[in-house]
């Protein structure tokens, strides 16, 4: 299961811990950590919607309340309602909390925290934040994911996964996957990072790093593509993703839990058939006969086929790769090959006659060339 209140309590932070209320909601599950400062004070304009996220650990010393005990009350109401999954205090101005506010914690099962001065609210964030990224990375590895793709990961393990990350799924989900541009931009790892530091995408939205590049997995309520739109779109731009110079390529928006390694499984392929043919596939629904030559990549017959290709044109290869990746525009594959498109055609022709068909045209060369491609990409990958 996903990370729990009480499982904060095994962290090296929370040593000092003491539960004042709220023993309940120990199993409540935790998304994020972060820092409740004066938003409650009375001469604060407090956006409600704008801060404290569902599922989050907040951390205060409670300086708003400062000879105004009855501000407590309100507070902690507010927190609850808004979903936080605990409230962890320093006892700097207040050493108990008022009863009421207790009586309030235990009804709603909202764990309230009491810990001695010496520990820094950063120090707790970052021991809490380090910890979800760590169970989000035990139930998401690489070979778990590989296992998913390639379909060999049963139901019942995926159903178990899907429950166990941080990113509490809703009915429907959906992915997107691309890799870093020429630029070598964005950078996985500082997406990780600015994931599990941001505010307000973490109901919605999971990186899951993989074969270089990354998965967006998000979820939503609704199955309609403009509502995952939506959520890429902020997801994009908080976390700094330049979608206009990359290719990103969505799965289908499927049932969260039962369909959840087809997620994967089809942004990926999706991915792999617009990177090797250089089509402009923007989901996995688009690219069509790709969707059952992909997983037959390791088939005998496949294998031989992509093999027998791969030790024809070697002496050509950079062409090919150039070629299929613009789409078979050979005068963009001789942009990139800094030749005249002439050379180009020479060498295609030059294929042709290796590979024993020199009456192919373009269009079928292209055909065969871009199926060995991809086989082969999907066998390394």
């Amino acid at each position: 299961m996903a990370l729990t209140v009480k499982d904060i309590l095994k962290l090296p932070c929370a040593d000092s811990f003491v539960l004042a209320a709220g023993r309940g909601g120990l199993e409540r599950p935790v998304q994020s950590a972060e820092i409740l400062d004066y938003e409650f004070a009375p001469d604060v304009a407090y956006d409600a919607a704008g801060s404290f996220n569902p599922d989050s650990v907040v951390l205060s010393s409670l300086l708003f309340a400062k000879d105004r005990p009855e501000l407590l009350l309100p507070a902690v109401r507010e927190l609850s309602d808004r979903g936080s999954a605990a409230l962890i205090y320093k006892q700097v101005v207040f050493k108990t909390l008022p009863q009421e506010v207790l009586d309030f914690a235990d009804k709603m099962s909202f764990p309230v925290f009491c810990y001695r001065e010496g520990t820094w609210f950063e120090n707790i964030i970052f021991d809490i934040i380090y910890a979800i990224r760590q169970d989000d990375s035990s139930f998401l590895t690489s070979d778990v994911v590989d296992q998913m793709i390639r379909g060999n990961l049963g139901r019942e393990s995926q159903y178990r996964i899907s429950h166990g990350i941080s990113l509490l799924l809703k009915e429907f989900s959906a992915a997107v996957y691309f890799r870093p541009g020429s630029s070598g931009e964005p950078d996985v790892a500082r997406v990780e990072n600015s994931y599990y530091l941001s505010k307000g995408i973490k109901t919605k939205v999971l990186p899951v790093p993989y074969d270089d590049g990354l998965f967006l997995l998000m979820t939503a309520r609704r199955s309609e593509r403009s509502a995952f739109e939506a959520v890429f779109r902020e997801a994009a731009d908080v976390l700094g993703i330049p979608c206009g110079r990359l290719r990103i390529v969505w799965s289908g928006i499927h049932p969260s839990h039962e369909c959840f390694g087809e997620i994967f499984r089809e942004a990926y392929y999706g991915w792999l058939a617009a990177s090797m043919t250089g089509t402009a596939f923007h989901s996995y629904a688009d690219i069509g006969v790709y969707q059952f030559l992909i997983p037959l990549a390791d088939s005998p017959a496949m294998t031989h086929f992509s093999a027998h290709y791969a030790e024809v044109v070697k002496e050509y290869e950079g062409t090919c790769a150039a070629w299929i990746q613009h789409g078979g525009d050979a005068t963009a594959a001789a942009a990139e090959l800094k030749c005249h498109v002439n050379t180009v055609h020479y060498r295609l022709s030059r294929i042709k006659q290796r590979i024993g068909h020199p009456e192919y045209s373009d269009s079928q060369l292209f055909r065969d060339l871009s199926i060995a491609y991809v086989a082969l990409a999907n066998r390394k990958g």
